[in-house]
């Protein structure tokens, strides 16, 4: 038989194994192509977010 405690441990891994990550990416491992497309589908452009830009403000 198992105890409550080890059942609700094993039911909050199954949880965390089905959940997103949450982490960061870094911005060089974003796809650029699939990035542009998206940004050219916005209904609302911000240059802010732009690949290019973006890029080239996290190096500084």
């Amino acid at each position: 038989m198992t105890d409550t405690f080890t059942a609700r441990l094993g039911a909050a891994q199954t949880t965390a194994a089905r959940m997103p990550s949450r982490s960061f990416v870094d911005i060089a491992d974003v796809p650029v192509a699939a990035w542009r497309d998206l940004f050219s589908r916005a209904a609302e452009p911000n240059a802010f977010y732009h690949p290019s830009w973006a890029r080239a403000a996290s190096q500084h």
